[in-house]
């Protein structure tokens, strides 16, 4: 066996006998004891002492390691204080923004500052973490004391700035000066406003008050001019001419009185227009068979001249000739027409008559496909918008319009009008009858062959090149070259001015002609048009046959000046000039609903489709004639 280190080998048990010879020989037995090696014991100190020494690092790690994990606590419980602190802060916010009372935001603060430094302050913590909580919540508690009171000033500032506005304005809305003065007097004391703030809200007090004023004024017109407009349709013009002139509308300025006075004869003149229409049509179709029936017509545009010439030319009305000549001499009957219409000054008629028996002649003696084309312009010289009318094609009119030209009574190829001067310079007009019988016997053969023309080759009616060419074969020579220029400058794509809505052209004069309701907004439609380059006065003529001329009830009280509908009916937009803008921008869109629209028919077709769910009273039909009529106005 191996010896422990340190201890004395032992020799091998002798047995029996060796003991006996030891205890017989005493020396000999000491002679084998064993010695004692001490370098074995230096071996064993210094392991005891390595275990020492690591036993004593071994706890020197444990207690860093407590210390580590104190100061991990600690952390965490600061880390802690801190989202508590950050939560709160939000809480305190939310707090005072739902109390309307600024003056109650200070003890918000303060009472959940307290709840929290209470909170805090019962955790359990270690001294280092309980330590630097304390310092912060002493340093978060200051700020948040102090940011509660920044709001709650400038929470009361804002409050007094806005309850200063809002004096300011009602002084400026009630044109109360003093109080307005006071006012600012107190803000500018106070320090809520610079002086200069003051002389501000002092140049809007008057701005304010001069709207203010502007809306009354515009309110009390447009009151005073429906009840004028009223009372034109229920009494006559006459009638509301002399309440306008007694004051009975109230007090306005020259400018007002004047477009008072406009209304009242735009609504004279299409009331008239309207019954002496029902007058000529009820004589042709028998149901004013009459006199009785004649008197028994009801309406204050009738006057008693105007009846009389009803009367008379009732009894001069044969019903069976009437229809002979229309079947017979009807195209030669539209051409004189044309020429009495063109010569119609409805200023030298003040009682209508003439424009009665023009209208009636019209009805009765010409072409119905021509009557449209007569009528019309008999309606646009008289000063109103003319019916629906179903008229010809666009090239057949202007086959006529080109003959008109060419046998002008004062250049055309048979003149037989001519000017001299009296004595005292006065103008003298002389006609040659058989001349003039004789051009316009010339004018009628033409237009007949050209409408059996038409009739017999409808599928060329809409080419301009074989129109042109079958003319030219019924002119006679010398006439052709003027005709046909006529016939091509009618024909050609219409200029801006004749009704195309592209295109901008700066208007001359262009207020004056504008019916009185629209007059007020002639720059709106120039800066629309200019803006989206489109023809002002085609913009205009639009309007003024959607409000009648500025009196619709959707234009005064809907601010809708363009006819801007749906299927309930019109829109209500923010202003006038808003309203002229947004129908410009649609009508010019290049991605819009009129982008292949050139004409006024084209584009009354998608403004205004007959049959349309707003097309209340089925006069769509008719828009772009209508358009026309206003556009011949301006």
């Amino acid at each position: 066996m191996r010896p422990l280190p340190g201890l004395p080998e032992m020799t091998p048990d002798p047995g029996p006998r060796g003991l006996a010879a030891g205890a017989l020989n005493v020396d000999s037995a000491f002679q084998h004891t064993p010695t004692l090696r001490t370098e074995g014991l230096a071996d064993q100190a210094a392991a005891g002492q390595a275990i020492g020494n690591a036993t004593q690092k071994i706890g020197g790690a444990m207690g860093a390691l407590l210390m580590k994990a104190e100061e991990a606590r600690g952390i965490r419980q600061e880390a802690d204080a801190d989202n508590a602190m950050i939560l709160e802060e939000g809480e305190i916010d939310a707090a005072m923004t739902a109390e309307r009372d600024e003056s109650k935001w200070d003890g918000i603060a303060q009472k959940r500052i307290d709840a929290l430094k209470n909170k805090l302050s019962k955790e359990s913590m270690v001294p280092a973490a309980r330590e630097a909580v304390n310092m912060k919540m002493e340093l978060w508690s200051a700020r948040q004391t102090v940011r509660a009171q920044g709001e709650r000033a400038r929470e009361s500032f804002r409050r007094t700035g806005v309850s200063i506005d809002e004096k300011l304005k009602i002084a400026a809305l009630t044109g109360n000066r003093a109080a307005h003065e006071a006012t600012l007097a107190g803000a500018v004391e106070k320090n809520y406003m610079t002086p200069e703030g003051a002389e501000i809200a002092r140049l809007r007090y008057t701005e304010i008050v001069e709207q203010k004023d502007r809306e009354l004024k515009a309110e009390a017109f447009s009151s005073a001019q429906d009840a004028a407009v009223g009372a034109a349709a229920a009494g006559g013009e006459d009638a509301a001419l002399k309440q306008l002139d007694s004051g009975a509308f109230g007090v306005h300025d020259a400018s007002d009185k004047e477009r008072i006075r406009n209304a009242i004869q735009q609504v004279a003149r299409d009331r008239s227009a309207e019954t002496l229409d029902t007058v000529s049509s009820g004589i042709l179709d028998g149901s004013l068979s009459n006199d009785a029936a004649i008197d028994a017509v009801q309406s204050p545009f009738l006057t008693p001249k105007l009846r009389q010439s009803a009367k008379e030319y009732l009894k001069s009305f044969d019903a069976y000739k009437v229809q002979q000549d229309k079947e017979t001499n009807g195209v030669r009957n539209a051409v004189e027409m044309r020429r009495k219409v063109k010569d119609y000054d409805p200023s030298a008629d003040p009682d209508r008559t003439g424009y009665f028996k023009l209208l009636a002649e019209a009805q009765s003696r010409v072409t119905q496909s021509a009557e449209g084309e007569i009528t019309g312009e008999l309606y646009r010289k008289y000063g109103t918008a003319p019916p629906k009318l179903k008229v010809r094609p666009e090239i057949e009119q202007n086959v006529s319009k080109s003959l008109d030209l060419m046998f002008d009574p004062m250049t055309g190829a048979m003149p037989w009008r001519s000017e001299t001067t009296d004595s005292t310079g006065k103008k003298i007009v002389k006609d040659d009858a058989g001349m003039q019988q004789k051009a316009l016997d010339a004018q009628t053969t033409i237009e007949m062959k050209m409408n059996d023309w038409f009739k017999d080759h409808p599928e060329d009616a809409g080419s301009l090149p074989k129109v042109r060419a079958k003319l030219q074969e019924l002119l006679p020579e010398g006439t052709r070259a003027a005709a046909l220029e006529g016939l091509f400058k009618l024909s050609a794509p219409k200029a801006p001015e004749l009704g195309d809505i592209r295109g901008f052209t700066e208007p001359a004069g262009f207020a004056d002609k504008l019916p009185a309701g629209l007059k007020a907004h002639a720059q709106d439609f120039i800066e629309a048009a200019r803006e989206n380059g489109l023809n002002p006065k085609t913009l205009a003529a639009i309007s003024a046959l959607e409000t009648g001329g500025g009196t619709s009830k959707a234009f005064r009280e809907k601010n809708n000046a363009m006819g801007i509908s749906d299927d309930s009916g019109p829109l209500t937009m923010s202003s006038v000039r808003d309203s002229i803008f947004r129908q410009a921008r649609t009508l010019a869109r290049a991605d819009g609903p009129y982008a292949k629209a050139k004409t006024l028919d084209e584009i009354g077709a998608i403004y205004a489709p007959s049959g349309a769910a707003n097309d209340f009273k089925g006069t769509n039909d008719g828009w772009a004639e209508n358009v026309r009529a206003w556009l011949a106005r301006l």
